[in-house]
């Protein structure tokens, strides 16, 4: 997978796991929500100011787009255990 798919699937994984829409999200961003889909596809280059604000979106800091692939899942909250 090459950078810009990576980063592509990280912005959707990341996007979809907050419980945005495409359209949400690209009107939080003020993109299009056609270019969003497409950057999510790896379809498109982006600039470092446009990866900087999906990030600051997403509230991860830009590195974490870059990373290998990653499935997000929901995460069932722990018990605290009780001590006697």
């Amino acid at each position: 997978m090459d950078l810009k798919s990576r980063i592509g699937h990280n912005i959707a994984a990341l996007r979809h796991f907050q419980g945005h829409s495409v359209a949400a999200f690209a009107e939080r961003t003020g993109m299009t929500s056609d270019r969003l889909e497409k950057i999510e596809a790896g379809e498109l280059d982006m600039d470092m100011d446009e990866c900087e604000m999906l990030g600051h979106a997403l509230l991860v800091d830009v590195a974490l787009l870059a990373h290998p692939p990653f499935k997000i899942s929901h995460i069932e909250p722990t018990k605290n255990p009780t001590t006697s």
